[in-house]
C-alpha cells in the first residue's frame, strides 16, 4: 500500500494592533491635528496613528511611546505618526519629519524588537536602538547619533550609510556628507535627561486609563444631550 506524504508548512504572521502614545511634557504652544480637526496640545493628550503636531517658536514637547521609546519634539516642527503598530514580539514606528528638530531615544530591548524609521525630505533613518537627532528643512537633513547606530538611507532608499556614536551625516538631494560631532551637537542630547522627571512607568496602563476616563465622559455627553 503506497502512502503519500504531504508537507504542509504553515506560516505565522505577527498580529499588530495600533498603539498610542502619550504627551508627558509641553513648553508653548503646540497643536494637534487629527482627521483635519486641529486643536491645542496638553500634558496627558493621546498621540495616535496620522496624527500631525506642529510646534511655535520657542515651544516643545515630551512624548513616550511604548517600550521605552522616547521623543523631544524641537520648536518650529512639523511631524506627522504615520504608524504606531505593536504585536506580540515587535514594535514598528514611522515618523515622517516635515521640518524642524525631533531628538529621539530608544532603549534597546531584550524581549521585544523596535523597528522606527523617520523619514524627512532628503533622507530616511532606521534605527534599532540608540540616542540620535534629526533636523530637517526643504533641502537638507541633519542626522547625528549620540549612542549605538543608525542606517540613513536617501529618499529614494537606493544609497545606505551606518552612523556610530559620536557621527553625524548631512543629506541633501544630490549627497551625503558625513563627519564628527561637534560640541553644540553633543550638548543637544543632554536635553533627553529632562526625560527621565517626566518618563511614565508603566505607559500602557495610564494610557488604558485615559481612554477608558474619555469614553465615559463621551457616553455621558450623549445621555445629557438625550
Amino acid at each position: 500500500m503506497n502512502k503519500s506524504w504531504f508537507l504542509v508548512l504553515v506560516i505565522v504572521f505577527p498580529v499588530y494592533s495600533s498603539s498610542k502614545g502619550l504627551v508627558v511634557y509641553t513648553k508653548g504652544k503646540s497643536y494637534l491635528t487629527r482627521d483635519g480637526q486641529k486643536k491645542e496640545i496638553q500634558i496627558r493628550t493621546l498621540i495616535e496613528e496620522k496624527d500631525i503636531i506642529t510646534t511655535e517658536k520657542e515651544s516643545s514637547l515630551h512624548v513616550q511611546l511604548a517600550n521605552g521609546v522616547m521623543i523631544r519634539i524641537g520648536a518650529n516642527t512639523k511631524i506627522e505618526f504615520e504608524k504606531i503598530l505593536k504585536a506580540i514580539q515587535q514594535y514598528e514606528y514611522k515618523l515622517v519629519l516635515r521640518q524642524g528638530e525631533v531628538l529621539t531615544k530608544i532603549d534597546k530591548q531584550k524581549e521585544k524588537r523596535i523597528q522606527f524609521d523617520v523619514q524627512a525630505p532628503t533622507a530616511i533613518a532606521s534605527v534599532r536602538g540608540t540616542e540620535f537627532l534629526m533636523e530637517a528643512d526643504n533641502n537638507k537633513t541633519l542626522i547625528a547619533v549620540n549612542d549605538g547606530s543608525l542606517m540613513v538611507m536617501d529618499i529614494n532608499q537606493k544609497e545606505r550609510v551606518i552612523l556610530n556614536s559620536g557621527e553625524k551625516i548631512i543629506a541633501t538631494y544630490e549627497a551625503f556628507e558625513k563627519s564628527l560631532l561637534e560640541d553644540y551637537e553633543k550638548k543637544k542630547f543632554e536635553l533627553l535627561q529632562e526625560f527621565e522627571k517626566t518618563r511614565q512607568k508603566n505607559l500602557e496602563i495610564l494610557i488604558q486609563q485615559l481612554e477608558s476616563n474619555q469614553k465615559i465622559i463621551e457616553e455621558q455627553k450623549k445621555k445629557l444631550k438625550n
